[in-house]
């Protein structure tokens, strides 16, 4: 049977969503570990909650994934990880029902034409670097990105 990380990503503002997961879709197997992840000064791990070495911000979700994503690799055993956030709901019996195996992602490659407002103030976040993009940069661009539950 193959070992499954189930990782939700949260941040130190939404700590209270990990006991509603625990009360309402927390799936207990000898095959799946449920992993929570959030951002802060230092890594360390208290159950199964783990504090990575990376901003906690929302803008900075990529930076923590990635994070997450190298403590798997360095800190874990598992053969799949679905990768979820704290405001996702899974039906892990529904999805272990699946074939999982067979697919990279599950969600939608979508696209979206950017309308640049006059006054307004978009950064894009890469570690702990803020890049401004300005109207000339953005208007009118088509920017591709992935979405869905895991």
């Amino acid at each position: 049977m193959a070992k499954i990380i189930l990782a939700t990503t949260t941040c130190q503002k939404f700590l209270y969503k990990i006991d509603t997961i625990k009360k309402s879709w927390l799936y207990n197997s000898s095959n799946i570990k449920h992993l929570f992840f959030t951002g802060g000064n230092e890594e360390k791990k208290v159950d199964n909650l783990i504090t990575l070495k990376c901003n906690d911000d929302y803008h900075y979700l990529t930076q923590k994934t990635r994070k997450m994503f190298e403590y798997c690799l360095q800190n874990e055993e598992f053969d799949y990880i679905v990768k979820t956030n704290d405001d996702s709901f899974v039906d892990m019996e529904k999805f272990i029902a699946t074939d999982y195996t067979s697919y990279d992602y599950g969600g939608y490659i979508c696209s979206k034409k950017i309308k640049f407002l006059e006054g307004s103030d978009i950064n894009f976040n890469y570690d702990d670097l803020a890049i401004h993009c300005n109207k000339e940069f953005l208007d009118g661009k088509i920017f591709n990105y992935g979405t869905g539950g895991f």
